[in-house]
């Protein structure tokens, strides 16, 4: 197995940041709107030991920067398309969650020849039964906004549009890795900057229903649908490591699952149908 690797890759003028893993048929994983591949921790893990795991980060987000005009998921699919065929991945099994999944969909519609299967997850194929102001309301938002300040957190930690910028070169045979320092303020100022020498765990929940997540021999009550608009859920200050946790929700079997946080990292725990998905947040 090989380890894990970032990279550049040069799509039609727009330099497009990519994470790799792994070896075997390729499996290529589609992260959410205004997210990036701090998402796909746990998936790397789990795939990366029996598939070559591939995960582009899209226009404006993570590390791939923005190159202004409209962002269409129309735009976002053949900037997936022209990457599949650059990396000679096809026919590739993908993988998207929320609006990666819906890139993938017309991925599969328009080149299906570099697809062998998708799996969506809390994606969608129409606007059939869409609820009016379900996703104006937020799309609404200033950027300033305190509901937006995790994915704004997020963004300048790794955008090169932000002040946190990763810079990949080549000299004399050798690749050279440069990543300028976060932003404290900003994480400062959304709460969620880590003590010194500490890490911190920030939980969200996107079920109705009350989760108990169990962890360093503490439990943390994590009420429904709280921290999934911003830092506004329970946090836990823990010393750097790797810790294993558990989730119970209402009667349903407890979820294990386990995380490994650095020092100086904030890491965010969002629970799902599927257990939590992680985010690096600083």
């Amino acid at each position: 197995m090989s380890d894990r690797a970032s990279a550049i890759v040069d799509i039609d003028g727009l330099p497009v940041f990519y994470e790799t893993e792994g070896t075997g048929q390729p499996i290529v994983l589609l992260h959410g709107g205004m997210a990036d591949n701090s998402t796909w921790v746990p998936q790397f893990a789990g795939l990366s030991p029996h598939r070559r795991v591939m995960a582009p980060e899209r226009r404006a987000h993570g590390h791939t920067p923005d190159p202004g005009g409209p962002i269409t998921y129309q735009a976002m699919a053949q900037e997936t398309v022209a990457f599949l065929r650059f990396m000679d991945l096809g026919p590739a099994d993908l993988v998207g969650w929320s609006d990666g999944g819906m890139v993938a969909f017309l991925v599969a519609v328009s080149d299906p020849d570099l697809v062998r299967t998708i799996t969506m997850v809390g994606a969608s194929v129409s606007s059939d039964g869409y609820v009016a102001g379900a996703m104006e309301e937020m799309t609404g938002l200033p950027a300033d906004d305190p509901e937006m300040a995790m994915f704004k957190a997020m963004y300048e930690a790794a955008s090169p549009d932000g002040p946190a910028v990763l810079k990949l070169g080549r000299k004399d045979g050798e690749m050279s890795v440069n990543l300028a320092v976060r932003n404290p303020e900003a994480a400062a100022k959304a709460g969620i900057m880590p003590k010194p020498g500490q890490a911190k765990l920030l939980f969200g929940n996107a079920l109705p229903a009350e989760a108990a997540v169990s962890i360093n021999n503490k439990t943390v009550k994590v009420s429904g649908g709280i921290g999934t608009k911003g830092p506004d859920g329970p946090s836990l200050d823990l010393a750097p490591g790797k810790y294993a946790f558990s989730i119970k929700i209402s009667s349903q079997s407890a979820q294990h699952d386990d995380v490994e946080i650095g020092a100086g990292e904030t890491w965010g725990l969002l629970i799902g149908p599927g257990g939590a998905m992680q985010m690096q947040m600083y």
